[in-house]
C-alpha cells in the first residue's frame, strides 16, 4: 500500500506539471489518491487531499457537476469516519440538496447520505431525530429501491437501533425481530446480517431476556468464527458486548 501511494504521488506530480492542476487527468490522480488513503484509514491525509480535490472541482466543474458530487460526498464521509459529527452533517446538509436536484429524491446516493445524516444525529445524543428522519427514510427506500434492497435492509437495521433509545429495548427487539425475518433474502451466514444478528441480541439482553440473549450470541459468534475468522473486528466487537453484558 506504501508503494501504491508513493507511485500515485509521482503520478500526480507529473500530471501537475505536465498538464497543471485543474486539469481533468490530475484531479482523477488526486481522487485516487483521496480514496487510496481512505481505504487504509489514514483520514487525516485523505481529508487534506479531498478538500483539495473538492475546491478545484467547484471552480473547475461547477458545484452542481456530477465529479463534484462525488467529491463532495467523499469529503462528507471521511468527516464522519474521523468522527467529526457535527462537521460531517453540515456537509451532508449542504450536498443533498444538490444532489436531489441533479440525481433525483429517490438516487441510491441521495439516501445513503441521508441515512448518515440520520445515524450521526443519534451519536450526538438526538436518538429522536434519528428516528424521524430515518422513519422517513425507510418509507422512501421501500418507494425507490424495493423491499428487498440491501439498503433498505440496512436502513431498518438503524431505525431498529435507534428506536431502542428512544422507546426502550422491547420496541428494539420487536423491530429487529422483523429486521432479521426481512433478512431471508440474503441469508444468515450475510455479513450484514451478521451484524444486525448482533444488535438483535443486544437489545433482547438489555430487555432482560438472558437466557435468549446468550443463545443468540452463542450462534452468532459461531456462525462469526466460520464466516469471519476471529481477528475480524466484527467478531471482537460481539466477544466484547458478551463480556460487556455480562454474558460469558
Amino acid at each position: 500500500m506504501r508503494r501504491e501511494r508513493s507511485f500515485l504521488k509521482l503520478l500526480y506530480s507529473i500530471c501537475v506539471s505536465a498538464l497543471g492542476v485543474d486539469d481533468g487527468l490530475t484531479l482523477k490522480c488526486l481522487g485516487v489518491i483521496v480514496r487510496s488513503h481512505s481505504d487504509s484509514h489514514n483520514y487525516v491525509s485523505a481529508l487534506r487531499h479531498c478538500r483539495r480535490l473538492l475546491r478545484a472541482r467547484r471552480s473547475v466543474l461547477g458545484r452542481c457537476h456530477r465529479d463534484t458530487l462525488d467529491a463532495a460526498h467523499n469529503y462528507a464521509y471521511i468527516l464522519g469516519e474521523m468522527g467529526e459529527y457535527r462537521e460531517a452533517i453540515q456537509q451532508y446538509e449542504e450536498l443533498l440538496p444538490l444532489q436531489v436536484e441533479v440525481l433525483g429524491i429517490g438516487a441510491p446516493s441521495v439516501l445513503l447520505n441521508r441515512n448518515n445524516v440520520a445515524h450521526y444525529y443519534g451519536l450526538l445524543g438526538q436518538p429522536e431525530l434519528a428516528v424521524v428522519l430515518l422513519s422517513a427514510l425507510v418509507e422512501d427506500a421501500v418507494i425507490h429501491l424495493g423491499e428487498e434492497n440491501r439498503d433498505t435492509f440496512k436502513f431498518r437495521h438503524n431505525l431498529a437501533h435507534w428506536s431502542g433509545h428512544v422507546f426502550g429495548a422491547d420496541e428494539a427487539v420487536d423491530m429487529f425481530s422483523v429486521v432479521r425475518e426481512r433478512s431471508r433474502v440474503f441469508g444468515q451466514l450475510d455479513v450484514d446480517v451478521l451484524r444486525t444478528r448482533n444488535r438483535h441480541a443486544f437489545w433482547v439482553a438489555r430487555s432482560g431476556d438472558i437466557a435468549f440473549a446468550r443463545r443468540l450470541f452463542v450462534e452468532l459468534q459461531y456462525d462469526e468464527r466460520r464466516v469471519l475468522g476471529t481477528s475480524h473486528w466484527q467478531y471482537r466487537s460481539t466477544c466484547s458486548d458478551v463480556e460487556a453484558l455480562g454474558l460469558a
